[in-house]
């Protein structure tokens, strides 16, 4: 393979050929690869579908941040204009079951509710057009309680306060009509 003198690799021509990055022998610096003219959608659809039935030990890891991978999957597909190939009715229903009594979600099934991933929720059964599914009064009231007497937000009931979770309170209520005051 190869024999360009770089120990097998195939040479500056061939990888940039291939897309992969090179450097500079004079300098050492750093030399991108042409960009692609062309974003290859179509496995990029395949490979977000490919994610439904994913049985591998990163997902398996990875369970209590998959709404929030979900939420950002979903929007893929809808910017690619392939949302309709998507397990809508599915995803909608496993969402509703992440949701906990007090009205927050957690990442998934089992898991704690957060804040972040109460936002995703909410986003995901808007970009479903389902968001009348949802008790937005109930949602409203959790995120409300996350609030501290600062004006700040907490993420959970163990209180990190984080600046992204006053967005995600706000973004929240403002999908869900819910933004009085």
């Amino acid at each position: 393979v190869g024999g360009s003198g770089d120990g097998g690799g195939g040479g500056a021509a061939a990888q940039q050929q291939a897309g992969v990055p090179s450097h500079s022998a004079a300098t050492g610096a750093h030399v991108p690869s042409p960009a692609r003219a062309t974003l290859l959608a179509d496995l990029h659809r395949a490979y977000v579908k490919s994610l439904e039935s994913d049985t591998s030990f990163e997902h398996a890891v990875s369970a209590h941040l998959r709404l929030s991978g979900v939420y950002w999957g979903l929007c893929a597909m809808a910017t690619l204009g392939a949302l309709e190939q998507m397990d809508c009715e599915g995803v909608a229903a496993w969402l509703l079951r992440c949701q906990h009594p007090c009205g927050g979600f957690g990442g998934d099934e089992g898991h704690d509710p957060h804040l972040l991933y109460t936002l995703s929720a909410v986003q995901i059964m808007c970009l479903l057009g389902r968001e009348r599914e949802l008790d937005g009064e109930r949602i409203a009231r959790y995120v409300a309680n996350l609030q501290r007497p600062d004006g700040s937000f907490v993420g959970d009931e163990w209180g990190e306060v984080d600046t992204r979770f006053t967005y995600c309170a706000l973004s929240c209520l403002n999908l869900l009509d819910q933004l009085h005051g």
